[in-house]
């Protein structure tokens, strides 16, 4: 299935769900803002940063307009 901004939805992610990302990568929701932001963590990296404007697609696949204030953080084994 060919994603299209078009057919991306706002999404509010869930604390603690593993989502799974348009760019092949999985992160882990760590909190919610009262923005609608949210921190997500790279769950195989450990890049740990906070995503604004996030939206979902039709298969599932998660994106954002744009990130900040990341950093490494240590990922558990």
């Amino acid at each position: 299935m060919k994603r299209s901004y078009e057919n991306r939805e706002r999404f509010a992610p869930t604390p603690g769900e593993i989502y799974d990302n348009a760019g092949g990568s999985r992160y882990r929701c760590d909190y919610v803002c009262a923005d609608g932001s949210a921190w997500f963590t790279n769950i195989k990296s450990g890049w740990h940063f906070n995503a604004v404007g996030i939206g979902r697609y039709p298969d599932g696949m998660i994106d954002w307009d744009y990130s900040c204030l990341g950093r490494f953080v240590e990922v558990p084994a």
